[in-house]
């Protein structure tokens, strides 16, 4: 039985509890600030440049999935995208086809006919990335194109992996020099809000965590004793605050968003690096220091994540259309309307965390295991028939 990894879980959780945060400000500009005696600490430049945790999520992905391979098991390429699609699609075809039903088509957002089965047909075929009016101007919860991305990396990841397994060191210095290269022409003129976030320009984060699992493996090799894993905790910690420093100043660069955009191309790939270092050092780190990470908190927000992701946009923007909690002005946010941020806030957190769980352990569980058992089945019947 392979070991259970303690990174992993915690880092989602951080990834995608930020993005929420996020996308939940750009409706409520809640500016939270934590006074702990004397000691004032503002999280206004975490949850401000909350969209840095897509990258964190990207480089997770490539990390777990490189992670069986770097043990020695062997890709199979149909088994891989058949565990992939049931993995994905249940959830997000369930989360497409509510915004296209019930928001969409009764609201009379699409222009025409073929705007509608642009926008539709190309979220089926995760393509909506490719088209301004299906990903940034989308009528399908804009946070979708991140999936867009996952499943086009899962296309090419066999061939990917197989280049890492026989030159790990060139196969990463490609990817690295191909998102660089990319990100650069992205940088200049119009062509940044569209490809800013296309596959190429994500290839470094997905290399860094497939070089992270490759070397998280050499290390569950050896046993460490006290002063190493004292020097490993230190350098996790040292990685998690030097993401926080990239944070701030991709927070000072803001505003205009030309800027924004600008530096969070060019900290990408150092992102990407103090994440896998972050990860890296962190699983041979002292048990306490890992159990922060996990833990049965960590494990079960990290289980819902998924769906949490989805819906909490959607709920954000329902909430405040519905007056859920009520407020005053005809602008709450820019009003600076208290208690009403914080509420806000808080149930925006709560009730996607809390319709997450419902979908996970009542929809997707449920159904990934009957799809996954339906394949199994069939796969032994075809076995015996051949026999």
């Amino acid at each position: 039985m392979e070991k259970r990894l303690s990174m992993p879980d915690g880092l989602r959780v951080l990834a995608i509890g930020l993005v929420m945060a996020f996308h939940i400000w750009q409706q409520s500009w809640l500016s939270p600030v934590i006074h702990l005696g004397g000691l004032r600490l503002d999280l206004s430049p975490l949850v401000r440049t909350g969209y840095l945790g897509v990258d964190a999520m990207l480089l997770l992905s490539g990390y777990l999935l490189a992670l069986p391979q770097a043990r020695g098991k062997q890709l199979r390429p149909v088994a891989f995208y058949r565990k992939r699609l049931i993995r994905i699609l249940p959830c997000y075809l369930l989360c497409v086809g509510m915004y296209f039903f019930a928001s969409a088509l009764p609201r009379g957002e699409y222009a025409s006919a073929g705007a509608m089965w642009k926008d539709l047909l190309t979220h089926l075929t995760f393509t909506h990335a490719f088209f301004y009016d299906t990903y940034v101007a989308t009528h399908l919860n804009v946070v979708l194109w991140t999936l867009a991305i996952e499943m086009q990396f899962y296309l090419i990841y066999p061939l990917v992996i197989r280049c890492f397994q026989k030159n790990c060191l060139l196969t990463y210095a490609a990817m690295v020099l191909s998102a660089l290269l990319f990100r650069r022409y992205a940088a200049s003129g119009e062509r940044t809000v569209m490809f800013m976030n296309q596959l190429p320009a994500m290839l470094d984060l997905y290399a860094n965590g497939m070089l992270a699992a490759y070397l998280t493996v050499e290390f569950e090799k050896h046993e460490f004793g006290t002063p190493a894993r004292l020097a490993f905790t230190l350098l996790s910690m040292f990685a998690f605050f030097a993401i926080y420093r990239l944070a701030v100043g991709q927070y000072a660069d803001s505003f205009p968003l030309e800027l924004r955009r600008a530096g969070q191309l060019s900290r990408r790939y150092l992102l990407g690096v103090f994440l896998a270092m972050a990860l890296v050092f962190g699983e041979s780190s002292y048990l306490l220091y890992r159990r922060i990470f996990s833990n049965p908190v960590t494990r079960f927000l990290s289980a819902i994540s998924y769906n949490a992701y989805l819906w909490h946009t959607c709920l954000a923007l329902k909430l405040k259309e519905w007056k859920i909690p009520n407020y005053l002005s005809e602008n709450p946010a820019s009003a600076g309307e208290m208690p009403w941020q914080l509420h806000y806030t808080l149930l925006c957190f709560f009730s996607a965390l809390l319709l997450a769980t419902a979908l996970t352990f009542g929809f997707e569980r449920p159904l990934t295991k009957k799809l996954t058992q339906k394949y199994e089945h069939r796969r032994c019947k075809q076995e015996k028939s051949s026999v």
